[in-house]
């Protein structure tokens, strides 16, 4: 084991699983149309607020390599995407920056 392994916070995970939702629609609703999802990656980012003690902001870069589509199924697929059930259940307070970006 590594001494100097970060651990994971709860919060981190609430990052974590936003962007997993995410990738989890994205790609069910491409199987949907057809299209064939290469690879997905994901960098994601969390800031606290100070005051309330809460999270304030999640970032998430999402990269995604498909398979055929047009501009208007990548467009379907990102609101779709964005639309997550995890994205949805989120306070509204909570700064959501999520780009989706198809290579």
């Amino acid at each position: 084991m590594e001494a100097s392994a970060k651990p994971t916070l709860p919060t981190d995970l609430v990052a974590v699983g936003l962007a997993s939702c995410i990738m989890t629609i994205l790609g069910l609703r491409a199987k949907s149309k057809g299209l064939n999802v290469l690879s997905m990656t994901a960098e994601t980012e969390k800031k606290m607020s100070p005051t309330p003690r809460r999270i304030g902001r999640i970032a998430i870069e999402l990269k995604v390599q498909l398979e055929g589509g047009s501009v208007q199924d990548q467009e379907w697929l990102r609101s779709e995407a964005l639309a997550c059930p995890v994205a949805m259940s989120l306070h509204p307070d909570l700064r959501q920056d999520i780009q989706v970006i198809f290579e």
